[in-house]
């Protein structure tokens, strides 16, 4: 367990590492009050191998206020220095309510914070703010917005949930029921036999279809993962026709939240509205078992088709995604992003709004 106060301050800090203190991290969060299932050791530890990076929580303590912050620490290249990134997904500082709007606790935070960066080499940071909990209105960093995304309120009455959908949504799910699509949800190993490699063939067909980057092309041995380290706080939703699977859903559950995390569906069945029943059956699950609320995420690229689909499930449930961007050592980022801008071809094409830059995909012309 590493150590980031300095002496002299009024609060300490220690930093968790997945591989030695599991069991410290899981307490954490479960002693938070205010939490969600993209801060937990379980969630870091899905990705931990797949993201080929180390994961980390940070945790500040001043008396009784606890303030903590997971996150991935990469490795740049073969050098002895790092950045920093949450995982895929939403996160961000968990701050005590008290302390959201004190200024002398956050300049503290961010001094304990810059302690540990800068003697563990990390150079620049990377956080992706949770919509549901709202952390961008809180944290020790500029934000940016970046689109919006989408909030059922599972909790209101089952009348006012179905007068909140669209009229093209209504008429979907009266379509789809019409055509007699078999539905059903299940949680960690409760899954049949074969489901998720079922699922895992639907969503890889999706994903190239929509032309996905190759990143997101998740292997079945992740979502594997996904149920050994999460458990019961995963959900395995589909829908299925007479041909098989047409949709389904990976959904992550904790502290009365429900996450749309994975989803997939049958290019040749979407006649049959699979997507609108599958989206129309969680939400009815959700609110039968005492959901608060179910995030759909947003879409691809601002308020695009995706997202107006969504937003036909809750007009009123709009959330906002934000990320924030932070560089550590500006010497040293200005001396990675030349090396980098200097070895890409100059028939190629990058974002040059990509953060860090240094690991920006290089498009070949």
């Amino acid at each position: 367990m590493g150590r980031a106060g300095r002496a002299g301050e009024t609060g300490t800090a220690e930093v968790l590492t997945l591989a030695e203190d599991r069991e410290r991290w899981e307490a954490v969060v479960a002693e938070a009050p205010e939490t969600d299932v993209y801060f937990t050791a379980g969630y870091y530890g899905t990705f931990e191998t797949y993201e080929n990076s180390g994961a980390r929580m940070f945790v500040y303590e001043e008396g009784d206020d606890r303030t903590y912050f997971p996150f991935f620490l990469r490795r740049i290249g073969e050098e002895d220095l790092f950045d920093v990134a949450t995982a895929y997904g939403y996160g961000g500082f968990l701050v005590p309510e008290r302390r959201r709007g004190d200024a002398s606790y956050v300049e503290r935070l961010t001094a304990a914070l810059d302690d540990y960066y800068l003697r563990a080499g990390v150079v620049s940071e990377f956080v992706r703010f949770h919509p549901v909990l709202r952390t961008h209105t809180f944290a020790p960093v500029e934000t940016h917005f970046v689109q919006p995304t989408i909030a059922v309120d599972t909790a209101a009455g089952s009348e006012e949930i179905w007068e909140r959908y669209s009229g093209s949504q209504r008429r979907a799910v009266r379509k789809a029921r019409q055509a007699e699509l078999e539905f059903g949800i299940t949680s960690g190993a409760a899954a049949a036999p074969g489901w998720l490699s079922e699922f895992s063939g639907l969503y890889l067909r999706t994903m190239r279809r929509v032309g996905a980057a190759e990143w997101y092309l998740f292997p079945e041995t992740l979502l594997e993962e996904h149920a050994r380290q999460l458990g019961g706080h995963v959900l395995q939703a589909s829908v299925h026709a007479d041909s098989g699977m047409v949709a389904g859903a990976l959904l992550l559950s904790w502290n009365g939240h429900l996450h749309y995390h994975l989803g997939a569906s049958e290019a040749d069945a979407l006649q049959l509205r699979p997507n609108n029943w599958l989206f129309h059956r969680v939400i009815e699950w959700a609110h039968e078992n005492g959901y608060a609320s179910f995030h759909l995420g947003g879409g691809v690229h601002g308020e695009d088709s995706l997202y107006r689909f969504k937003r036909g499930l809750d007009p009123t449930g709009r959330c906002e995604f934000h990320v924030g961007r932070r560089i550590i050592q500006p010497e040293v980022y200005r001396e990675l992003a030349d090396a980098w801008r200097d070895a890409v071809p100059e028939e190629s094409s990058f974002d040059p709004d990509y953060f860090p830059l240094y690991r920006a995909k290089v498009e070949h012309d």
